[in-house]
Protein backbone atom coordinates (compact mmCIF):
# COMPACT_ATOMS: atom_id res chain seq x y z
CA UNK A 1 0.00 0.00 0.00
CA UNK A 2 1.31 3.37 -0.72
CA UNK A 3 1.33 6.06 1.29
CA UNK A 4 -1.19 8.39 -0.49
CA UNK A 5 -3.35 5.22 0.06
CA UNK A 6 -2.96 4.58 3.45
CA UNK A 7 -3.23 8.34 3.72
CA UNK A 8 -6.69 8.52 2.15
CA UNK A 9 -7.68 4.88 3.96
CA UNK A 10 -6.88 7.27 7.24
CA UNK A 11 -9.62 10.23 5.47
CA UNK A 12 -11.86 7.55 5.28
CA UNK A 13 -12.21 6.15 8.54
CA UNK A 14 -12.02 9.87 10.21
CA UNK A 15 -15.43 9.80 8.12
CA UNK A 16 -16.69 6.63 9.31
CA UNK A 17 -16.23 7.98 12.64
CA UNK A 18 -17.30 11.43 12.61
CA UNK A 19 -20.83 9.88 10.49
CA UNK A 20 -21.12 7.26 13.52
CA UNK A 21 -20.65 9.82 16.30
CA UNK A 22 -23.46 12.12 14.45
CA UNK A 23 -26.14 9.48 14.43
CA UNK A 24 -25.04 8.24 18.28
CA UNK A 25 -25.54 11.67 19.18
CA UNK A 26 -29.00 11.82 17.51
CA UNK A 27 -29.88 8.35 18.54
CA UNK A 28 -29.07 9.79 22.00
CA UNK A 29 -31.15 12.69 21.50
CA UNK A 30 -34.00 10.65 20.69
CA UNK A 31 -34.54 8.33 23.17
CA UNK A 32 -34.48 11.70 25.64
CA UNK A 33 -37.46 12.35 23.70
CA UNK A 34 -39.09 9.53 24.18
CA UNK A 35 -38.68 9.41 27.46
CA UNK A 36 -39.96 12.63 27.72
CA UNK A 37 -43.23 12.97 25.37
CA UNK A 38 -45.98 10.17 25.65
CA UNK A 39 -46.89 8.48 22.93
CA UNK A 40 -43.33 9.07 20.80
CA UNK A 41 -41.79 5.91 21.07
CA UNK A 42 -44.56 4.38 20.00
CA UNK A 43 -44.87 6.31 17.03
CA UNK A 44 -41.34 5.87 16.40
CA UNK A 45 -41.55 2.70 16.22
CA UNK A 46 -44.46 2.21 13.58
CA UNK A 47 -42.49 4.87 11.36
CA UNK A 48 -39.37 2.11 11.80
CA UNK A 49 -41.81 -1.11 10.78
CA UNK A 50 -42.59 1.10 7.26
CA UNK A 51 -39.12 0.26 5.83
CA UNK A 52 -39.33 -3.57 6.35
CA UNK A 53 -43.08 -3.74 5.18
CA UNK A 54 -42.22 -1.78 1.85
CA UNK A 55 -39.30 -3.98 1.30
CA UNK A 56 -41.54 -7.80 1.57
CA UNK A 57 -44.25 -6.04 -0.29
CA UNK A 58 -41.87 -5.08 -2.97
CA UNK A 59 -40.96 -8.84 -3.44
CA UNK A 60 -44.40 -9.86 -3.98
CA UNK A 61 -46.97 -9.21 -7.20
CA UNK A 62 -45.91 -6.19 -8.90
CA UNK A 63 -49.13 -5.02 -10.00
CA UNK A 64 -50.23 -5.28 -6.07
CA UNK A 65 -47.18 -3.54 -4.82
CA UNK A 66 -47.87 -0.67 -6.99
CA UNK A 67 -51.09 -0.28 -5.31
CA UNK A 68 -49.71 -0.97 -1.47
CA UNK A 69 -46.63 1.75 -2.68
CA UNK A 70 -48.92 5.00 -2.24
CA UNK A 71 -51.13 3.37 0.69
CA UNK A 72 -47.14 3.24 2.55
CA UNK A 73 -46.09 6.37 1.18
CA UNK A 74 -49.05 8.25 2.91
CA UNK A 75 -49.27 6.66 5.63
CA UNK A 76 -45.68 7.77 6.36
CA UNK A 77 -46.55 11.07 5.32
CA UNK A 78 -48.83 11.38 7.75
CA UNK A 79 -47.10 10.04 10.98
CA UNK A 80 -44.39 12.31 10.17
CA UNK A 81 -46.28 15.54 10.62
CA UNK A 82 -48.02 13.40 13.79
CA UNK A 83 -44.81 13.21 15.01
CA UNK A 84 -43.99 16.71 13.86
CA UNK A 85 -46.64 18.45 15.37
CA UNK A 86 -46.54 15.98 18.66
CA UNK A 87 -42.23 17.68 19.38
CA UNK A 88 -43.98 21.47 18.20
CA UNK A 89 -46.32 20.94 20.71
CA UNK A 90 -43.54 20.21 23.45
CA UNK A 91 -41.37 22.41 22.43
CA UNK A 92 -38.79 20.73 20.21
CA UNK A 93 -37.99 21.75 16.72
CA UNK A 94 -38.73 18.55 14.55
CA UNK A 95 -35.34 18.26 13.35
CA UNK A 96 -34.14 18.28 16.97
CA UNK A 97 -33.38 14.22 17.07
CA UNK A 98 -31.93 14.00 13.33
CA UNK A 99 -28.28 13.79 13.04
CA UNK A 100 -26.18 16.81 12.75
CA UNK A 101 -23.39 16.02 10.20
CA UNK A 102 -20.67 18.37 9.38
CA UNK A 103 -21.52 18.35 5.22
CA UNK A 104 -25.19 18.31 4.94
CA UNK A 105 -24.45 17.34 1.07
CA UNK A 106 -22.72 14.14 1.57
CA UNK A 107 -24.04 13.25 5.22
CA UNK A 108 -20.56 12.57 5.85
CA UNK A 109 -20.26 10.19 3.90
CA UNK A 110 -17.67 11.88 1.74
CA UNK A 111 -19.78 10.93 -1.24
CA UNK A 112 -22.46 12.12 -3.62
CA UNK A 113 -23.89 10.60 -6.07
CA UNK A 114 -20.72 7.64 -6.02
CA UNK A 115 -18.37 11.14 -6.22
CA UNK A 116 -16.04 12.25 -3.84
CA UNK A 117 -17.64 15.02 -2.24
CA UNK A 118 -15.99 18.55 -2.22
CA UNK A 119 -15.68 18.04 1.82
CA UNK A 120 -13.65 14.84 1.21
CA UNK A 121 -11.34 16.52 -1.48
CA UNK A 122 -10.33 19.27 1.15
CA UNK A 123 -10.30 16.66 4.17
CA UNK A 124 -7.77 14.78 1.92
CA UNK A 125 -5.45 17.52 1.13
CA UNK A 126 -6.03 18.88 4.65
CA UNK A 127 -4.28 15.60 5.63
CA UNK A 128 -1.37 15.94 3.05
CA UNK A 129 -0.49 19.31 4.32
CA UNK A 130 -0.44 17.89 7.92
CA UNK A 131 2.14 15.18 6.84
CA UNK A 132 4.18 17.23 4.24
CA UNK A 133 6.07 18.81 6.83
CA UNK A 134 5.51 21.87 5.17
CA UNK A 135 5.76 24.62 8.11
CA UNK A 136 3.06 27.61 8.50
CA UNK A 137 5.64 29.97 6.83
CA UNK A 138 6.04 27.96 3.91
CA UNK A 139 2.45 27.30 3.59
CA UNK A 140 2.43 30.98 2.98
CA UNK A 141 4.26 30.76 0.02
CA UNK A 142 2.95 30.75 -3.52
CA UNK A 143 3.01 31.37 -6.69
CA UNK A 144 1.00 34.32 -6.69
CA UNK A 145 2.88 36.11 -3.38
CA UNK A 146 6.47 35.61 -5.24
CA UNK A 147 7.41 39.58 -6.04
CA UNK A 148 9.92 39.22 -9.18
CA UNK A 149 10.98 43.11 -8.20
CA UNK A 150 13.17 42.30 -6.10
CA UNK A 151 15.37 40.80 -8.76
CA UNK A 152 17.23 43.61 -9.86
CA UNK A 153 20.22 43.82 -11.57
CA UNK A 154 21.32 42.44 -15.09
CA UNK A 155 23.24 39.07 -16.12
CA UNK A 156 26.44 38.95 -18.02
CA UNK A 157 24.41 38.40 -21.14
CA UNK A 158 22.40 41.48 -21.15
CA UNK A 159 19.28 39.61 -19.50
CA UNK A 160 17.77 41.24 -16.82
CA UNK A 161 17.53 39.49 -13.66
CA UNK A 162 13.69 40.11 -13.43
CA UNK A 163 13.00 38.42 -16.89
CA UNK A 164 15.06 35.15 -15.83
CA UNK A 165 13.60 34.14 -12.73
CA UNK A 166 9.84 35.52 -14.40
CA UNK A 167 11.18 32.37 -16.60
CA UNK A 168 11.99 30.25 -13.68
CA UNK A 169 8.25 31.09 -11.91
CA UNK A 170 6.77 30.43 -15.10
CA UNK A 171 8.52 26.92 -15.03
CA UNK A 172 7.74 26.24 -11.65
CA UNK A 173 4.22 27.22 -12.10
CA UNK A 174 3.97 24.57 -15.36
CA UNK A 175 5.91 21.70 -13.07
CA UNK A 176 2.93 22.15 -10.79
CA UNK A 177 0.51 22.10 -12.97
CA UNK A 178 1.43 19.24 -15.10
CA UNK A 179 2.85 17.43 -12.31
CA UNK A 180 2.65 13.31 -12.21
CA UNK A 181 4.48 10.30 -12.78
CA UNK A 182 5.99 11.09 -15.36
CA UNK A 183 7.27 14.28 -13.99
CA UNK A 184 10.77 15.34 -14.22
CA UNK A 185 13.29 15.93 -11.05
CA UNK A 186 14.40 19.45 -10.58
CA UNK A 187 17.69 20.98 -8.98
CA UNK A 188 17.01 24.26 -7.18
CA UNK A 189 20.99 26.00 -7.16
CA UNK A 190 21.45 29.63 -6.33
CA UNK A 191 22.68 32.05 -3.26
CA UNK A 192 20.84 32.55 0.00
CA UNK A 193 17.80 34.01 0.14
CA UNK A 194 17.15 33.86 -3.96
CA UNK A 195 13.78 32.10 -3.57
CA UNK A 196 14.30 28.24 -3.96
CA UNK A 197 12.38 27.66 -0.55
CA UNK A 198 9.69 29.98 -1.64
CA UNK A 199 9.08 27.94 -5.41
CA UNK A 200 9.44 24.81 -3.67
CA UNK A 201 6.88 25.62 -1.29
CA UNK A 202 4.58 26.53 -4.11
CA UNK A 203 5.28 23.73 -5.88
CA UNK A 204 4.20 20.89 -2.94
CA UNK A 205 1.04 22.96 -2.07
CA UNK A 206 -0.35 22.89 -5.86
CA UNK A 207 0.90 19.17 -6.04
CA UNK A 208 -0.66 18.45 -2.56
CA UNK A 209 -3.75 20.18 -4.17
CA UNK A 210 -3.54 17.84 -7.19
CA UNK A 211 -4.16 14.81 -4.45
CA UNK A 212 -0.36 13.58 -4.54
CA UNK A 213 1.78 12.74 -1.33
CA UNK A 214 4.40 15.07 -0.85
CA UNK A 215 7.17 15.21 2.15
CA UNK A 216 8.87 18.48 2.47
CA UNK A 217 11.99 18.42 4.68
CA UNK A 218 15.55 19.64 5.08
CA UNK A 219 18.48 17.64 4.03
CA UNK A 220 19.69 17.14 7.71
CA UNK A 221 16.40 16.31 8.92
CA UNK A 222 15.74 13.58 6.21
CA UNK A 223 19.78 12.32 7.28
CA UNK A 224 18.98 12.69 10.85
CA UNK A 225 16.08 10.00 10.42
CA UNK A 226 17.82 7.26 8.71
CA UNK A 227 20.58 7.38 11.26
CA UNK A 228 18.17 7.17 14.13
CA UNK A 229 16.65 3.93 12.23
CA UNK A 230 19.63 3.02 11.27
CA UNK A 231 20.72 2.76 14.85
CA UNK A 232 17.74 1.81 16.62
CA UNK A 233 16.99 5.58 18.19
CA UNK A 234 13.67 5.31 16.01
CA UNK A 235 10.98 2.99 14.86
CA UNK A 236 11.84 0.54 11.68
CA UNK A 237 10.20 1.98 8.54
CA UNK A 238 9.77 5.63 9.86
CA UNK A 239 12.34 6.63 7.08
CA UNK A 240 10.31 5.06 4.27
CA UNK A 241 8.20 8.18 4.02
CA UNK A 242 11.12 9.61 2.13
CA UNK A 243 11.08 7.04 -0.53
CA UNK A 244 7.58 6.36 -1.53
CA UNK A 245 5.70 9.67 -1.06
CA UNK A 246 5.02 11.32 -4.96
CA UNK A 247 7.27 14.15 -4.44
CA UNK A 248 10.16 14.30 -1.93
CA UNK A 249 11.28 17.85 -1.74
CA UNK A 250 15.08 18.16 -0.11
CA UNK A 251 15.58 21.71 1.15
CA UNK A 252 18.84 23.32 1.83
CA UNK A 253 21.66 20.43 0.71
CA UNK A 254 24.85 21.43 1.59
CA UNK A 255 24.04 22.71 5.00
CA UNK A 256 23.71 19.72 6.69
CA UNK A 257 26.66 17.93 8.74
CA UNK A 258 28.08 15.92 5.97
CA UNK A 259 29.41 12.44 6.46
CA UNK A 260 30.10 9.48 4.77
CA UNK A 261 26.98 8.04 6.08
CA UNK A 262 24.76 10.80 5.03
CA UNK A 263 26.52 10.93 1.65
CA UNK A 264 25.78 6.77 1.32
CA UNK A 265 22.28 7.83 2.32
CA UNK A 266 21.57 10.60 -0.52
CA UNK A 267 22.99 8.47 -3.06
CA UNK A 268 21.10 5.08 -2.35
CA UNK A 269 17.57 7.94 -2.01
CA UNK A 270 18.45 9.47 -4.96
CA UNK A 271 19.06 6.22 -6.75
CA UNK A 272 15.91 4.51 -5.34
CA UNK A 273 13.66 7.59 -6.33
CA UNK A 274 15.05 7.79 -9.98
CA UNK A 275 14.84 4.13 -10.67
CA UNK A 276 11.12 3.81 -9.32
CA UNK A 277 9.88 6.95 -11.26
CA UNK A 278 9.51 9.24 -7.94
CA UNK A 279 10.53 12.67 -8.71
CA UNK A 280 12.73 15.05 -6.56
CA UNK A 281 12.85 18.71 -5.70
CA UNK A 282 16.57 19.37 -4.31
CA UNK A 283 17.46 22.98 -3.20
CA UNK A 284 20.98 24.15 -2.48
CA UNK A 285 23.11 26.96 -2.27
CA UNK A 286 26.12 25.01 -3.29
CA UNK A 287 27.33 25.51 -7.10
CA UNK A 288 28.22 22.67 -9.05
CA UNK A 289 31.97 22.79 -8.08
CA UNK A 290 31.42 22.76 -4.28
CA UNK A 291 28.26 20.09 -4.90
CA UNK A 292 31.61 17.90 -6.55
CA UNK A 293 33.69 18.27 -4.21
CA UNK A 294 31.01 17.80 -1.15
CA UNK A 295 29.46 14.99 -2.76
CA UNK A 296 32.13 12.86 -5.02
CA UNK A 297 31.05 12.26 -8.44
CA UNK A 298 28.56 9.47 -8.55
CA UNK A 299 26.14 11.91 -6.59
CA UNK A 300 27.60 14.87 -8.82
CA UNK A 301 26.72 12.84 -12.17
CA UNK A 302 22.95 12.28 -11.00
CA UNK A 303 22.28 15.40 -9.72
CA UNK A 304 23.84 17.01 -13.17
CA UNK A 305 22.39 14.44 -15.39
CA UNK A 306 19.33 12.85 -14.19
CA UNK A 307 17.75 16.48 -12.75
CA UNK A 308 16.73 19.63 -14.47
CA UNK A 309 19.01 22.67 -12.82
CA UNK A 310 17.07 25.67 -12.13
CA UNK A 311 19.51 28.67 -11.46
CA UNK A 312 18.67 31.11 -9.21
CA UNK A 313 19.93 34.68 -10.01
CA UNK A 314 19.67 37.86 -7.79
CA UNK A 315 20.23 39.51 -4.53
CA UNK A 316 19.60 37.99 -0.85
CA UNK A 317 16.01 39.09 -1.18
CA UNK A 318 15.89 39.12 2.87
CA UNK A 319 18.23 41.10 3.08
CA UNK A 320 16.58 43.46 0.67
CA UNK A 321 13.61 43.54 2.62
CA UNK A 322 15.31 44.13 5.83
Amino acid sequence: MTMNEKMQRTVHEDFRVKREAAISDAEDRQRFLQERIAGLKELDAELASIGPKFMFAAMGNREEFEKLELEFRTHQTSLMKEREALLRAHGFDPDYDSPKFECEKCSDTGYVDFKACECLKNAIVKKNYLNSGLGKASYNQSFENFVLDYYGGTMKDGKSNKEFMGDVLSFCKQYAENFGKESESLFLSGGTGLGKTHLSSAIAKKVIEKGYSVIYDSAQNIFDAFENERFGRSEVGSSEKYKNCSLLIIDDLGAEYVTQFSVAVLYNLLNYRLLNGKPMIISSNLGPKEIEKTYKERIYSRLGGDFTVLRFVGNDIRKIKM
